[in-house]
């Protein structure tokens, strides 16, 4: 189990994953899973989730993404690249549901969970998900408005707190790296090894 970094580097949040205007995820291309899932943990991180990646089960495999807020059942996120053909959309309800049922068996804690896809067919994707009622399907262009929306007031206060924490974290590692820039001194070699985007030349941030 790798637990998420806190606070995350935010070039892997808004590196190939940013939110467009419509509050949809806009996804660069190539892309590889890792990369999916490390981007995704970033943003669920940013919206102030307890992130937890690639867990462990036994036998089975890894469940890509768990989600905690500290107030609702955990999510469980199994993220695929491809879900357009039917053998692989009945294969990925059938691994997500089996993870849903070992940790109901493993922890007897309840839990909700999540298949997510790149590349979606959604006549496939809601015909499969008829036999899997309890296995929430979708595309990964909509989970940034699940991130900040689901749950009820008291999961999203307890998320809002947290993002108002890491957030100041990474207020106050810039301003510690402003001051340290300032202070260097006027050699170009140097200056040009710490200048931060836009900055000014002379290096004063």
């Amino acid at each position: 189990m790798t637990a998420a970094r806190d606070p995350r580097d935010l070039i892997e949040v808004f590196g190939p994953i940013w939110a467009s205007k419509d509050d949809k995820l806009a996804i660069g291309m190539p892309f590889a899973e890792v990369e999916m899932r490390r981007n995704l943990a970033s943003a669920a991180h940013a919206c102030g989730w307890l992130v937890e990646e690639e867990v462990f089960v036994p036998d089975w495999g890894r469940i890509d993404l768990i989600l905690r807020d500290g107030a609702s059942a955990p999510l469980l996120i199994e993220l695929k690249l491809d879900l357009t053909r039917p053998a692989q959309i009945r294969k990925a309800f059938q691994q997500t549901d089996g993870y849903g049922r070992w940790w109901v068996q493993e922890y007897g804690e309840a839990v909700d969970t999540l298949l997510v896809g790149l590349k979606v067919d959604p006549g496939g994707m809601s015909s499969v998900h008829r036999a899997y009622p309890h296995v929430g399907w979708c595309a990964a262009g909509s989970l940034l408005g699940k991130f900040v929306s689901r749950g009820g007031e008291e999961a999203r206060r307890l998320r809002g707190g947290r993002t108002a924490t890491r957030l100041k974290v990474l207020q106050n590692i810039a301003s510690a790296y402003e001051v340290a820039l300032r202070d260097l001194p006027c050699d170009p070699e140097i200056l040009s090894m710490f200048s931060l985007p836009g900055a000014p030349a002379g290096g004063e941030a």
